[in-house]
């Protein structure tokens, strides 16, 4: 959908949201996080990457290293969504989503009540998913080794922790 300026109207929502997000992040500073992560509305999270392709298993074996209850992220609003699109900086980024029997279940055990699929997702082609870069950061489920094909494999992950 376009609007009467010929911007995608994807991109205004994104910015929008992106707005909201830097006034919210100025006066959401309630919490105190592990060092080197960034506090987001009583949340804590951290960017991983490897630099080379890294399995979804190996990514949240990482994000547990980093301290007690770190696991790969889980996305519970719009603006959540956004915010971990915009830490990802348009790279390819597993989130802690997993087809266990059929079910979609978060890895921290919250609620599956929000999601933001790409068109034509989940399509079964794998159990693990990601923030497809192809794809505005939108949601991808794949194998969990990390590779899709053509050369083009997953580097990156991100991590979460209630701030303390």
């Amino acid at each position: 959908m376009r609007n009467s300026f010929s911007v995608p109207y994807s991109d205004i929502l994104f910015r929008s949201i992106t707005k909201h997000l830097e006034r919210r992040q100025q006066s959401d500073q309630n919490g105190t996080c592990l060092n080197g992560f960034s506090l987001y509305q009583n949340n804590c999270y951290i960017i991983g990457s490897q630099g080379s392709e890294i399995s979804w298993a190996d990514a949240r074996l990482h994000c547990q290293t980093l301290g007690k209850n770190v696991d790969l992220v889980s996305i519970h609003s719009a603006f959540e969504q956004a915010y971990v699109a915009q830490q990802s900086n348009g790279v390819d980024t597993w989130i802690g989503l997993l087809n266990e029997d059929g079910n979609w279940a978060w890895v921290d055990n919250t609620p599956f009540d929000y999601h933001d699929w790409a068109p034509k997702e989940p399509s079964g082609d794998g159990s693990c998913v990601h923030l497809d870069q192809k794809r505005g950061m939108l949601w991808n489920d794949n194998n969990c080794d990390g590779n899709y094909g053509d050369h083009l494999y997953i580097t990156q992950y991100i991590c979460k922790a209630s701030a303390t």
